[in-house]
């Protein structure tokens, strides 16, 4: 794909780095940007419920390609495609996608939002160690949730400018 799409290797690497933080990068060279945003996705060691952690998304806008990386699937470009969105107007196209992500977020914070409730409503009734439990990992989503949030907001304002 690297030398296909003539985009830096390091591009294409670093969005699979689960540590990579939100950024935007432009090589001179090859003339491709790179957007790393963070997206909402399940938390696979936490089985009760829906309980969330963040990844990082990679959006290379090469000179004939946009590529997106990402270590798992998501939803995010499918959401993008259903709309139809011209792919020739690139920043665009990366735009929607940040979107899309953003509304991603939303939803997760809904759901998240009912699952404390119900525990709320269940600890009016007793209070067990599993609930405590299930509320610190609310809170750990939402951690992940603000730290992601901000690095992407703050790549939207570059974007912008």
């Amino acid at each position: 794909v690297s030398q296909l799409c003539n985009i830096p290797m390091e591009f294409l690497r670093d969005p699979l780095d689960l540590e990579e933080s939100a950024r935007i990068q432009y090589d001179e060279e090859t003339k491709c940007t790179l957007i790393i945003n963070d997206v909402p996705t399940i938390d696979m060691n936490h089985g009760q419920f829906d309980s969330y952690i963040t990844i990082p998304i990679g959006i290379i806008l090469g000179t004939d390609y946009i590529v997106t990386v990402c270590n798992q699937a998501t939803n995010s470009l499918e959401n993008v495609i259903k709309k139809n969105v011209n792919t020739s107007m690139k920043s665009r196209f990366a735009l929607e996608i940040l979107f899309s992500i953003s509304t991603q977020y939303i939803e997760k914070l809904k759901q998240l939002n009912k699952q404390r409730l119900k525990i709320e409503n269940n600890l009016r009734d007793s209070l067990t160690n599993k609930q405590l439990f299930d509320l610190m990992e609310i809170e750990k989503s939402l951690v992940y949730f603000l730290t992601s949030l901000k690095g992407n907001g703050d790549i939207i304002t570059k974007l912008f400018r």
